[in-house]
């Protein structure tokens, strides 16, 4: 309970509820925020952001089985489009040498490697880190060479998730 925590979600029933757990569970460094991160609300920079992007949830499949009916392939494109947004605009609130990480309960590469490969092209002041040292041993073999971490539901036995981290390197800042 040191520190503090901003949670920015534009959904105030999320936000509420948040809030309710943090109480619940005396957290008290917790500052909800209803705001969409599109409208650029912050004009200062944290040393970790965390971006639990909007996506089409197709990890979570076999708990929601309903996802594969109310889910269109053009959705994709268009959610691909909206994280790309959400990261951009997340990375600026990173300062430097910080840390952002981009995650998804989708497994698609539309919402995973082609995001991360369209970021860090346009952004090359970010650097992948591997996200090994984080987790525990048993999902090392879910992290790939290029860093990322790739839950998969048959070999982990969970639900479908992607997870990269990335730093903020001072030497490339111009």
């Amino acid at each position: 309970n040191k520190g503090v925590i901003v949670s920015l979600d534009p959904f105030f029933h999320k936000i509420s509820a948040l809030a309710g757990k943090a109480h619940r569970l005396g957290i008290t460094i917790l500052q909800p925020i209803c705001a969409d991160l599109l409208s650029n609300p912050f004009c200062q920079t944290f040393d970790r952001v965390l971006v639990d992007a909007p996506c089409s949830s197709m990890g979570i499949i076999r708990k929601h089985p309903e996802i594969k009916w109310q889910r269109k392939e053009p959705e994709l494109s268009a959610l691909s489009s909206l994280q790309m947004n959400i990261l951009e605009n997340s990375s600026h609130l990173v300062k430097s040498n910080g840390i952002l990480v981009y995650s998804t309960c989708s497994t698609e590469k539309e919402e995973t490697d082609v995001v991360l490969s369209q970021f860090l092209d346009q952004n090359p002041v970010f650097q992948v880190v591997s996200c090994l040292e984080e987790i525990p041993e048993n999902l090392h073999s879910a992290v790939g060479k290029d860093g990322f971490l790739r839950i998969l539901p048959h070999p982990h036995g969970m639900d479908g998730f992607f997870i990269a981290k990335l730093k903020k390197d001072r030497i490339n800042m111009i």
